[in-house]
């Protein structure tokens, strides 16, 4: 609050002392800002940007649900769609310790599809685009410039 009061220019009968070049300066920042905006939207608007990738143990273990998983009948496919997402360390340390027991493809599956279960794993839903934008689309609602105001021992050093 007190860098409001202090860039408070005294109520509404002072006048506004703002130089052109620093008007200027403000028109070439909305400029480049607007443009950063759109980008920035735009880049959010392909699915494929959106998509996080699946790191290679977690594309593993859907590997092998997928090629030695049939005993797990209706189950596999969704257990294959749940492992093909983007987890946090802990959870891929935990699937790849599990990859790396010893034991046949059959019991792997097992195990990964109780480690699934256990540490709560569902299917990650793609995040929806948004819808493209134009620059016209990007509205400034609000600009505030602050200048610095020169008292009294400015004043004097300037002279």
């Amino acid at each position: 609050m007190a860098c409001l009061t202090a860039a408070d220019p005294g109520g509404p009968d002072t006048p506004a002392e703002f130089p052109d070049a620093v008007y200027q300066a403000a028109i070439n920042a909305w400029t480049v800002a607007k443009a950063h905006i759109v980008d920035a939207w735009m880049h959010n608007t392909d699915p494929a940007n959106l998509q996080r990738p699946v790191p290679k143990v977690m594309r593993d273990a859907a590997e092998l649900v997928h090629q030695h998983g049939a005993h797990l009948g209706e189950q596999q496919d969704e257990l294959v769609e749940r492992l093909q997402a983007p987890y946090s360390p802990r959870i891929l340390r935990t699937v790849r310790a599990t990859m790396n027991q010893l034991g046949s493809p059959h019991d792997r599956v097992d195990q990964v599809a109780d480690l699934a279960d256990r540490l709560g794993l569902v299917r990650q839903h793609a995040p929806h685009p948004l819808p493209p934008i134009t620059s016209d689309d990007v509205h400034l609602v609000c600009w505030v410039a602050i200048t610095p105001r020169l008292g009294p021992l400015d004043a004097q050093s300037e002279t």
